[in-house]
């Protein structure tokens, strides 16, 4: 063989051995990291079901105002604000918050019930309240296209 012929055989071969040991080394690798899933309770909600909890906290908010959802719906469409709702009716931030965590809550049950949302984003969405993210609080905010 000429030894320029044994030199090529040598660097071929070592090439396909590397290209072969680096494809073995990648799936290897591939398949120690397994894909990660979203767990329920980060799963994102869909656009119809996180209508589902607006429409819920409307309903909540509407009823603690002794208001249709319909009625509140349009107020807060000529720029109402939730805040200025409920000090109408003597109502605190604080004091509406804890009526809406009892009147959301049944609501939000129906949802879990039905596999709109999961109990944790359930959850999350009453702790949020009672840590004074009310929904429309300081009117509606649209969002900038």
């Amino acid at each position: 063989m000429h030894p320029f012929a044994a030199v090529a055989a040598k660097v071929a071969g070592s090439a396909s051995a590397a290209t072969l040991l680096s494809l073995g080394v990648a799936s290897g690798l591939q398949a120690a990291t397994p894909t990660p899933t979203p767990s329920p309770s980060t799963a994102n909600v869909s656009h119809a079901d996180r209508r589902l909890v607006r429409m819920a906290a409307l309903e909540a908010e509407a009823d603690i105002l002794g208001l249709k959802p319909e009625q509140l719906r349009d107020d807060l469409k000529k720029g109402a604000k939730v805040s200025d709702l409920a000090k109408a009716k003597g109502l605190t931030q604080e004091q509406f918050a804890g009526r809406l965590v009892v009147a959301i809550k049944p609501r939000l049950e129906q949802l879990v019930d039905s596999k709109h949302i999961t109990q944790a984003q359930a959850d999350r969405i009453l702790d949020r309240i009672q840590h004074g993210h009310i929904p429309w609080w300081n009117g509606v905010h649209r969002h900038k296209a």
